[in-house]
């Protein structure tokens, strides 16, 4: 699982900042894809910051400060089938 280079990198649309920060070698074979890395460090990250879903219809009540995450796959770049595909998780 090398195809994500240990490194996620981390934008602030609000300020502009761009941080670089360490992807686990653990995090990267348990959540294979870029879906179960998305779908990991989103939960990860939108806890805490009071993201709430409302229980009605899914909507997002309080999306500020809630992260978006884009990820592609570790084979991304790869001469294998299908592996030029991404995933996007908010």
């Amino acid at each position: 699982m090398y195809g994500y280079h240990g490194r996620i990198l981390e934008v602030d649309l609000g300020c502009g900042a761009c941080e670089e920060r360490a992807l686990a070698p653990e995090d990267a074979e348990r959540y294979s894809g870029g879906s179960g890395l998305a779908a990991c460090l989103l939960y990860r990250d939108a806890f805490g910051t009071g993201t709430k879903a409302s229980a009605r219809d899914g909507r997002i009540e309080d999306a500020a400060g809630g992260p978006l995450v884009f990820m592609n796959g570790p084979f991304t770049g790869t001469a294998i089938p299908t592996s030029g595909r991404h995933a996007v998780a908010g």
